[in-house]
């Protein structure tokens, strides 16, 4: 099992209660909490009987925020097609591919970053009631949880 750890933005610092803490659920609508001590809160998606497979530590006194991931990331299918700019950002020529599939095996899939809020122009995010990749055509309004692409690559285990 790997545990990976990304810094996330912080949440601004207003609307703070008599200790100085925010309180995280003015910024996140979707995520519980389990607080740890005045300063500090765990954020996470699932409930006890549930698989646990991210969550984010909220520093209340400073909005400072760390995803941790455990375990391989869950990939989702690209629905909208790839850019140049897209290829690039992954170190890839237009010729390396065919459709979102790498010519050496593999494909190109989405995972997410740990970010829910309004994407911009050009950015991926997962929707649909079988969860797929989308690429954000404009700046939207609606909040979604951010993807970034991955190379994957098919390994065969006997």
């Amino acid at each position: 099992m790997s545990i990976h750890t990304k810094k996330l933005s912080a949440f601004p610092v207003r609307n703070t209660n008599a200790d100085g803490c925010i309180n995280p659920f003015l910024e996140d609508f979707y995520n519980m909490g389990t607080s740890i001590g005045k300063n500090v809160m765990i954020l996470h998606d699932n409930h006890t009987d549930k698989e646990c497979t991210q969550f984010v530590v909220v520093n209340r006194r400073t909005g400072d925020r760390l995803l941790i991931t455990i375990g391989d990331p869950i990939t989702y299918p690209l629905k909208d097609r790839l850019s140049l700019q897209d290829l690039g950002s992954l170190g890839l020529k237009p010729w390396n591919i065919s459709g979102t599939s790498l010519m050496r095996g593999g494909r190109i899939m989405a995972i997410l970053t740990g970010e829910k809020r309004s994407p911009k122009k050009g950015e991926w995010y997962l929707s649909g009631a079988t969860p797929e990749a989308y690429k954000a055509p404009n700046d939207l309004t609606a909040e979604y949880h951010i993807l970034r692409l991955v190379k994957t690559r098919t390994v065969e285990l006997t």
